[in-house]
């Protein structure tokens, strides 16, 4: 039989029970954004395309909008509430830059010359369906994550 400090099983128990949620936090939420971000860079999807350009025009903002997620990416900010608030914040900020930020198009149809324009108004249906399917993409995204890491909440 094991002798010394490890060697009592009823003393061990709530000891690593402790310590398994004590670290819960950081390792779901640094799992949870590791993923999310390996999907989001890691596929080829138009709607997937929509929030890895937010999520580097986001980045551009500067301030909490880069430090935010870095903190959570580093496990300085182990708390899942944080990401989705980030995470989401991504999202809508993507759909923002779908209606407000101008965009490549080609001059005309036989050109290759292209130039940059803002959407117009005839271009808003289409773009609220991106919307409505990039928000969709990224609750499918994260939701599942936050389920698998976080069940105890």
């Amino acid at each position: 039989p094991p002798k010394g400090p490890f060697s009592d099983w009823s003393k061990m128990v709530p000891v690593l029970t402790d310590l398994h949620w004590e670290r819960k936090g950081l390792a779901g939420t640094v799992n949870i954004l590791s993923v999310a971000l390996y999907d989001l860079f890691g596929a080829e999807d138009e709607n997937l395309f929509v929030l890895r350009e937010g999520c580097f025009k986001y980045f551009e903002r500067g301030g909490e909008c880069i430090h935010g997620p870095v903190s959570l990416l580093a496990g300085i900010a182990p708390r899942p509430m944080y990401l989705a608030y980030h995470f989401f914040s991504v999202a809508f900020y993507a759909i923002y830059c779908l209606f407000a930020h101008p965009r490549p198009r080609r001059i005309s149809p036989d050109s290759e010359k292209m130039e940059m324009v803002v959407p117009g108004i005839d271009e808003y249906p289409l773009l609220a369906w991106r919307s409505v399917m990039a928000i969709y993409t990224a609750a499918i995204v994260f939701m599942p994550l936050v389920w698998t890491e976080v069940r105890w909440w």
